[in-house]
């Protein structure tokens, strides 16, 4: 089975949005929040992640340069 993962590291921060769901991972807890999909911070995680995303495609190599 194929399956999605993206994540993002920020000041320790680790977010992981899977899809069948996600994780928090805070620094120093040694511990993580698992979050089911159909939940709604599930899909606060996955629209920040895909807001990256789209930043990172628009903004391309070139940005700045012109």
């Amino acid at each position: 089975m194929s399956w999605s993962e993206r994540t993002v590291v920020r000041d320790g921060v680790r977010l992981v949005c899977r899809d069948w769901g996600a994780a928090v991972s805070l620094p120093g807890t040694g511990h993580d929040l698992h979050l089911e999909r159909a939940g709604a911070l599930h899909a606060l995680i996955s629209g920040f992640l895909d807001g990256i995303d789209r930043r990172g495609r628009q903004a391309g190599p070139a940005e700045g340069t012109g």
